[in-house]
């Protein structure tokens, strides 16, 4: 057995998240609420907190607010997302207009 197959522990998946992605740019300079938002939910998954799901909505939160409040990009956003809250194997999400 190679080991290819076997779940990563929570360290090896922090480990993993905190590794620059496909933009780093996009890593670099973030607002400090973000920062830290991203720390705090890289430290409760290695940790393994039970409150693991509030510290998701806060970093969505935090994304969101801060797109919005135009510090950082929706490019950005939508990278800071898909990295760091959701699956990034799923297919790209398609607005209903372009399926018209």
């Amino acid at each position: 057995m190679g080991g290819k197959n076997r779940e990563l522990t929570p360290e090896e998946e922090a480990a993993e998240l905190a590794k620059p992605g496909a933009h780093p740019e996009w890593e670099t300079d973030l607002p400090a609420d973000l920062q830290k938002a991203i720390q705090d939910y890289l430290e409760g998954i290695r940790t393994q907190v039970t409150y693991l799901d509030c510290l998701w909505d806060e970093l969505y939160g935090s994304i969101n607010a801060n797109q919005w409040g135009w510090e950082i990009t929706k490019e950005q956003a939508d990278y800071l997302r898909a990295k760091y809250l959701f699956e990034q194997e799923e297919e790209p999400f398609l607005p209903i207009d372009s399926m018209l």
